[in-house]
């Protein structure tokens, strides 16, 4: 619903009117090609004012922009009542181009409002106020882009009227200015702009604009179909219903020829009430799923689900649910990327095709868990950054120190007092002074992969990689202290005094100092574009991790590992007293970033407050996890899809072979993704494993290729055929149920999904 009154009239600057114009606009599902290719859109208008209205017109302008908008010719057909655009040649180029043919589309009238009593002669037959006399189209004008648009109330009520913005009627020729400087041309006013066919040569269109056979230059062209004069009295209504229609024919002429037939047909069936079209089928087959695998465990939070296409769905629902909560989308791809998954969730899924005639049967569904992903969807190494302690004391449970903002792939922790995942640094309990400051990289983007990049966060502080072996499993503090430290500037022998200490705090043993030595800081400062002053720690300028700017960093600090890794200080204090020469870097130019902290000095905070621990957690990289093909998977001969999980910063190892032992293999392969497509053709039992950088190898997965799919079962002895629990999810008791082919032996064992025997349930 739209009313003309309570807003300014940003666009005309006119005054209001009082009209009230409800809209509805549909479509119709059917296989008449022309119908089902267009829309329609009724409009009932009210007319809330206070006095007569004599000439009022209602128009629709249609900016169609068909592909390539800068090389569209418009024209019109009056018996049709429409207007209507088509391509200037026979290939639509520019990046949104349709190619080669172009279609054509047009906006016709389908049913003006009665106009009985008002005088006029509305549907130019010349009879006035006949019985069922309804308005007919009274003009289609073109609106050229820069060129007399109607920029004022004025100018757009002379277009409503087929005149141009200051008021002179279209006339007959070139551009709708008639002929200009043929002496024996008379000027014919005109309401209908370019009412030749283009087909056949016919003057006047954009295609023959001299009556000679020239055509005018591609242009950004619209056009206006408008209805009227209709007068109208306070109180009054009156309906009329348009239709955008779109044809495609053998070229950018034919197009015209098949969007006129396919505009009569829409005007015979609107007619007749849209009534016995053939209706079309819903899709019938049902999707197959693909990927995750079904009862797959350790999903990533960022996770790609995979189904089969069918070629009568148009698009697909997508539905994902838990114990309590379900999702739905409609996507027309095969896939959907999900980049926010909870941890440790089960999750269920199916999926069905759908088009314009209704929706298919729901495939089986399959259920994947998310596991622990404390670094599945992260990268390599790094588990959390998190601050452990402010200038109050310790913090219980640890609070984030890092920011993610958009899912940049940082390591998150549950924000204070909720499930939720935080973002970033919670002000509320990071520090007493209300500040949050978080870990990132100097002269970085905010993302934090992948490995391959300089300039992510993780591409940055190991530089790409290189430093991986030296970090390696520890955990990692800075802390900010009352007695100050040293550091070394960077190139320099010059040590000058920081507010923190580095240290390497063990291997998961951060409660435990015995294993604990301080590390050797070196920070860049305006060599680096960072900080305000030289030859103190301290921040300035903006980092790049939001879009505001005003997210002042830190000197640029590198932790270095002391000659001597002994506990405690002795190495630190035999590089900074002695000069002894530093050992391994560890991480280089890492920055502290305290956002909304201002642009310019001085910054709300200088440093974040004594006290402050922020503490770096490293873990090894865990093996992938396959997803599909699942265990049982049999193909026919052909190509087969590989889809895994795991860390998507390094190549995988990818091999596959005819042994389970792996010797030989059939390929060994680098893959850069988490999916492989490899042709297959030989019948028999295959084995794959896929292996991360610096990580052990997935469990071996297996399937089979079959002649047929109905490949002789009773064959599969020993073999599990199905296996379900009840309830799923459940807390302390559940059913396992499962089929075997033939009567055998059973074990039953329970794993962790880290992969330790926790109960052996049956062995018998």
């Amino acid at each position: 619903v739209m009313n003309d009154r309570g807003n300014v009239h940003e666009e005309t600057e006119s005054l209001p009117i009082g009209l009230e114009i409800q809209g509805n606009a549909y479509a119709i599902a059917t296989t008449v090609a022309a119908v089902n290719n267009s829309t329609m859109y009724r409009y009932h208008v009210v007319y809330r004012g206070t006095s007569r209205i004599d000439s009022l017109y209602f128009g629709l302008w249609l900016d169609q922009d068909m592909g390539d908008a800068g090389d569209d010719f418009v024209g019109s057909d009056s018996l049709l009542g429409m207007g209507y655009a088509y391509n200037a040649t026979n290939t639509d180029g520019g990046g949104g181009g349709y190619g080669t043919p172009p279609p054509a589309i047009g906006l016709m009238l389908l049913e003006g409002p009665e106009s009985v009593g008002d005088g006029l002669d509305n549907n130019r037959n010349g009879l006035t106020d006949e019985a069922g006399e309804r308005a007919h189209v009274a003009h289609v004008s073109p609106v050229y882009k820069n060129v007399q648009e109607p920029t004022t109330a004025a100018a757009y009520y002379n277009h409503l009227r087929g005149r141009w913005s200051q008021g002179h009627h279209m006339k007959l020729g070139g551009w709708g200015g008639g002929r200009t400087g043929d002496p024996d041309v008379t000027d014919i006013p005109i309401n209908y702009v370019f009412p030749g066919d283009p087909t056949n040569g016919e003057y006047w269109t954009m295609m023959n604009a001299d009556d000679q056979g020239n055509p005018l230059p591609a242009h950004d062209t619209r056009f206006m179909v408008s209805v009227g004069p209709m007068a109208l009295d306070p109180g009054e209504d009156f309906d009329l219903t348009f239709a955008i229609v779109w044809a495609l024919g053998q070229n950018h002429l034919d197009s015209v020829t098949e969007l006129k037939k396919a505009a009569a047909e829409v005007k015979a069936a609107f007619e007749n009430g849209f009534a016995n079209l053939p209706k079309g089928t819903a899709p019938s087959d049902p999707v197959t799923l693909v990927s995750p695998g079904n009862r797959v465990n350790n999903q990533p939070s960022r996770s790609r689900l995979r189904w089969t296409a069918i070629d009568s769905a148009e698009a697909y629902d997508l539905m994902l649910w838990t114990a309590d909560t379900v999702r739905t989308y409609q996507v027309r791809t095969s896939f959907f990327d999900f980049d926010d998954l909870d941890a440790e969730e089960l999750y269920s899924w199916k999926v069905r095709g759908i088009n314009v005639f209704g929706t298919g049967p729901w495939s089986d569904f399959w259920t994947f868990d998310t596991g622990n992903t404390s670094f599945y969807n992260r990268a390599p190494v790094f588990s959390s950054f998190t601050v452990v302690r402010n200038a109050a004391g310790p913090l219980d449970p640890p609070v984030m120190g890092v920011y993610d903002y958009s899912n940049f792939g940082f390591p998150r922790v549950p924000c204070p007092g909720s499930e939720n995942l935080c973002d970033g640094p919670t002000e509320d309990q990071q520090s007493t002074t209300t500040r949050e400051w978080g870990i990132h990289a100097g002269g970085s983007k905010a993302a934090f992969g992948p490995i391959s990049d300089s300039l992510s966060f993780l591409g940055r502080i190991t530089r790409m990689g290189m430093n991986l072996e030296a970090m390696g499993t520890f955990d990692y503090e800075m802390r900010f202290t009352k007695s100050p430290g040293r550091a070394f500037l960077r190139n320099s022998l010059t040590a000058v005094d920081v507010p923190f200490e580095l240290w390497n705090i063990g291997e998961d043993s951060p409660d435990d100092p015995s294993d604990d030595y301080r590390m050797v800081p070196v920070i860049c400062e305006s060599a680096c574009g960072a900080g305000t002053a030289d030859g103190v720690f301290d921040i300035g300028g903006d980092h790049a991790i939001s879009g505001g700017a005003d997210d002042p960093a830190t000197d640029y600090f590198t932790w270095f590992n002391p000659p001597n890794m002994t506990a405690g200080t002795s190495g630190y204090d035999s590089v900074v007293h002695a000069s002894a020469s530093v050992g391994e870097e560890v991480f280089t130019d890492m920055v502290l970033v305290d956002v909304g902290g201002g642009d310019e000095p001085p910054y709300r905070a200088a440093l974040p407050e004594t006290g402050t621990v922020f503490r770096i957690s490293i873990d090894p990289n865990p093996a992938p996890i396959l997803a599909a093909p699942g265990p049982l998977a049999e193909f026919l001969p052909g190509s087969i899809e590989f889809y895994w999980s795991g860390v998507r910063f390094d190549p995988f190892q990818f091999q596959v072979s005819t042994s389970p032992g792996f010797n030989p293999f059939l390929l060994d392969l680098v893959v850069h993704e988490t999916s492989l497509e490899l042709p297959l053709e030989t019948v028999g039992v295959y084995y794959w494993r896929v292996k991360g950088s610096g990580n052990e190898w997935s469990a071996i997965g297996s399937f089979r290729i079959v002649d047929s799919l109905a490949d002789d079962l009773d064959n599969q002895t020993g073999v599990v055929s199905s296996i379900s629990t009840y309830p799923n999810p459940f807390r302390t008791n559940a059913t396992i149920v499962f089929d075997l082919f033939e009567s055998s032996h059973v074990r039953i064992d329970i794993y962790d999904l880290l992969g330790r025997h926790v109960l052996l349930l049956t062995d018998h």
